[in-house]
């Protein structure tokens, strides 16, 4: 009884400490850039990370990194001249639970949202 009681909680601990809550990713853009310029920024700022980035529609662009030809993320970017939104849309091998997933889809996100706001600041 003892054993088994052990190896959950040792179990439940190691997957814990891969799953993280998340994060929102919504930036307010305080330079006087246009729309187009915003555009420009989130789709240099994605190939400067390894996203692969489309236009999906006049405010909104698609991205999606693969990773170690094993892990592989999706992504909207809904954006105007004021603000930048990443949206998950979907993973594959990311243990996604709701509002949960691994931990690297965290820190890639971060990457790529420094990677965008250093594009706006060239641009401005």
């Amino acid at each position: 009884m003892k054993k088994t009681l052990l190896c959950l909680i040792s179990l439940g601990l190691i997957f814990t400490g891969c799953y993280t809550r998340i994060q929102t990713y919504d930036f307010d853009i305080h330079e006087t850039v246009t729309k187009e310029q915003v555009k420009t920024a989130i789709l240099a700022g994605c190939e400067d990370r390894g996203w692969i980035a489309k236009e999906k529609d006049n405010s909104t662009i698609s991205a999606k990194l693969l990773k170690k030809n094993t892990y592989e993320v999706y992504i909207d970017i809904v954006y105007d001249e004021t603000n930048y939104k990443i949206e998950y849309v979907n993973s594959v091998n990311l243990l996604y639970k709701g509002k949960f997933i691994h931990k690297a889809y965290n820190k890639w996100v971060t990457y790529l949202q420094k990677s965008i706001n250093a594009e706006l600041f060239k641009i401005s």
